[in-house]
């Protein structure tokens, strides 16, 4: 098994990327707003805590539990059901630190910057950890080194590794670059989510409810969308459409809350 220096060229591109995005979009803010930094560092926490802790816990007991198999082996079931969770867990987590924000930093830049924060931490998370995790796999591979990577693991661990590392040898490169396109959409829905969520906090609550509701649509739409086997390029230009018409609406939202 040999991993392609395009490939690997790919993963470090792309680890990098993980870094500099939410790096540079919390100093682009910092500038354009200006805003002060504390709120998108509550961002990053509540993410963290939200899905990393709390969702995490809760998808260990339920898919663990009686109803856990079934979930698993219905697709529609288990969509829905991992879009409402996400939903409820990050858009509850967003309420409640900017409940706790607003007191003093009461101004509407402040759900911009959360959502940098919230959004940019799962882009480090979810790409920028793991695409460099992957390039150190590659290297390893690709130095002979296989082995050394599995010996370590019990053998369902090591069996899932092998199969990784196997994706990774055969995956086209230009596969990989759909990574920063799917986090980029992702950071777009979490800035929006955050305004609809800030406006909630501010007066209009069901809006709260509404960011549940559009988060968990996004999220099982393109678990859905996935299992039935539609291309991956169709599915990021769904979401992204989706992006689009939600950015129009809480542009408007975001524009009456700075003349108020």
């Amino acid at each position: 098994m040999e991993i392609s220096n395009l490939t690997i060229g790919v993963l470090a591109l792309n680890a990098l990327l993980g870094l500099a995005l939410p790096l540079g979009l919390l100093f682009y803010l910092r500038r354009k707003l200006p805003s002060p930094v504390m709120p998108f560092f509550a961002g990053c926490l509540t993410f963290f805590l939200a899905v990393m802790v709390v969702e995490s816990m809760f998808h260990s007991l339920v898919l663990t539990g009686p109803f856990g198999q079934k979930i698993w082996e219905t697709p529609w079931l288990y969509a829905l059901y991992g879009g409402l969770a996400a939903g409820i867990f990050e858009e509850t987590g967003r309420l409640l630190a900017m409940k706790l924000l607003k007191k003093k930093y009461p101004q509407p830049q402040t759900a911009l910057m959360y959502g940098a924060g919230h959004g940019g931490i799962e882009v480090l998370l979810v790409m920028g950890v793991t695409m460099a995790q992957n390039l150190v796999y590659a290297l390893m591979v690709n130095a002979g080194q296989t082995q050394a990577i599995l010996a370590p693991l019990p053998q369902a661990q090591a069996e899932v590794l092998a199969q990784g590392l196997e994706s990774l040898a055969t995956t086209p490169a230009a596969m990989f670059l759909v990574s920063p396109v799917e986090r980029l959409i992702a950071l777009v829905l979490h800035m929006s989510l955050s305004v609809l969520v800030w406006r909630a906090v501010t007066g209009k609550f069901y809006l709260y409810f509404a960011a549940i509701g559009i988060h968990a649509l996004v999220d099982a739409a393109a678990v859905l969308l996935q299992q039935y086997g539609v291309n991956v390029l169709a599915i990021e230009l769904c979401l992204a459409a989706i992006d689009v018409a939600l950015v129009f609406w809480v542009k408007r939202i975001y524009t009456n809350m700075q003349t108020e």
